[in-house]
Order: structure tokens, then sequence, then C-alpha cells
């Protein structure tokens, strides 16, 4: 079979978030952000998934394919700005109303979210 034909899944986090296109010239990765979920305030680095920080800091979030695909661990961007990685399959409605997926999500500010 031709290589050209072969499907692969990935699932996972962006190894390298920061080459990707898009990436703000201006960020290196490791920048500091807080997330604020509620009453609690969280601190996550600009080069990991939103869904990372949240599970590091013990708070709970539905989840299953880790690569943006099957929309269980959406969560509603109240305020602040994300880098979204490439892959990721919004829903038309989702993208109307603010919604991202954590797992493919990268802070690139302060942000507020619901889950």
């Amino acid at each position: 079979m031709p290589e050209k034909r072969i499907r692969r899944e990935l699932f996972g986090a962006c190894k390298n978030v920061e080459q990707e296109a898009g990436w703000p010239a201006e960020l290196t990765g490791e920048e500091i952000f807080r997330v604020t979920v509620g009453e609690r305030t969280i601190e996550a680095r600009a080069n990991e998934p939103i869904l990372i920080a949240l599970e590091r800091a013990g708070i709970r979030v539905n989840v299953c394919c880790r690569s943006g695909e099957c929309s269980l661990c959406r969560v509603k961007l109240v305020s602040g700005k994300v880098f979204l990685s490439k892959g990721m399959m919004l829903r038309k409605a989702d993208e109307q109303y603010g919604y991202i997926h954590s797992c493919k999500a990268y802070p690139i500010g302060d942000v507020s979210i619901l889950l």
C-alpha cells in the first residue's frame, strides 16, 4: 500500500505548539498565565493545553481523545485569548457560543473559563 494512503490517529498534546503556524511571535511558550475557573485560579504555561493545567491542579474535566475530536473536554471561554492548535474540529454552535476544546487550547494571556 502506498505510504500516502496510510492514515494515523494521534492522541495527545502537540509537542512544539510554539512552532505551529499562527503562534504569536512574541511568545516563547514558557510564559505563565492565569486560568480562572469559577472562584479558583491556577497557573498554566503558554505551551501546555489548558486541560493539562486543569488536571495538574486537580480539576476534573471529562476527556477521551485528547486531540480535539471527541468534544468531551469542551469548556466555555469567558474571557481572554487562547491559541487553538491545528486539527481541532469545533462545531459551528461551539464557535458561536464561545466553547473551546481544552485539550487543544493554549493560553496566550490570562483566561477565564466555565466547565
